[in-house]
């Protein structure tokens, strides 16, 4: 069994770009391309993973797919996203984009294969875009048995917080029972599993279910208004 720091490198977030997870499995794997490739990690990355299809998780991608026989995966449900420069929130940091179409969708319970010892597993958590998803990573153990090891949470879910559903695309109600979605699996899983957001520091799933407001019994709160006569 390898150890999580062994396969993890982390590249944090800067003013365009989302944390960004490379994954020493397979052939290599990198979560949410949104940074420009570095020279030294040419021919070591061929499957780029997006949890969601917005600018700041995918503005490298391009330098990555320069790499012979690279796949992109993303969530089928943010197809319409990846050539609408305002859906994909790429006219919000001034550079309106496209991006291509993927090689490979994938939904719900869909699983990416690392290798005969490790796998992706797809929840599709809708709410800060149709299609965004969390990916937990599992091992194999000698015995064949799986082990969790991390849980990959895109614009979901924070440390502290929970993803926007303001932007176009976003549902409030869908977020909500994204977040009810998380809080009920991570419960079941080991207090000590990593989770690695979008943005900001990475926690534990104990921590997170203690410590993030959203994660505690009741605390998404939606507010609705209803309409003033005058508006009727």
């Amino acid at each position: 069994m390898r150890e999580l720091a062994e396969l993890i490198e982390f590249y944090p977030e800067s003013w365009k770009n989302a944390n960004a997870y490379f994954l020493h499995i397979g052939d290599g794997l990198l979560i949410d391309p949104g940074l420009p490739m570095p020279e030294e990690a040419r021919d070591k990355v061929h499957t780029l993973l997006a949890t969601h299809a917005h600018y700041d998780h995918l503005a490298g991608l391009d330098s990555w797919l320069e790499v012979p026989g690279s796949r992109f995966v993303c969530p089928r449900a943010d197809a319409p996203l990846l050539d609408d420069a305002e859906a994909n929130a790429s006219k919000l940091f001034a550079h309106s984009r496209s991006f291509p179409q993927p090689d490979h969708w994938i939904e719900d319970g869909d699983s990416l294969n690392f290798g005969k010892d490790f796998r992706l597993e797809c929840w599709h958590t809708p709410g800060h875009t149709p299609g965004s998803s969390c990916f937990l990573l599992l091992q194999k153990n000698p015995e064949g048995e799986e082990k969790v090891m991390a849980l990959f949470t895109g614009d979901t879910l924070f440390a502290d917080s929970v993803g926007r559903s303001d932007l176009s695309g976003g549902n409030p109600v869908k977020m909500k029972e994204s977040i009810e979605l998380l809080r009920e699996r991570l419960s079941t899983l080991p207090p000590e599993l990593a989770v690695f957001p979008g943005h900001g520091q990475a926690d534990q799933a104990g921590n997170i279910l203690s410590r993030n407001p959203f994660m505690r019994q009741g605390g998404f709160c939606l507010l609705y208004t209803s309409p003033s006569p005058r508006d009727s």
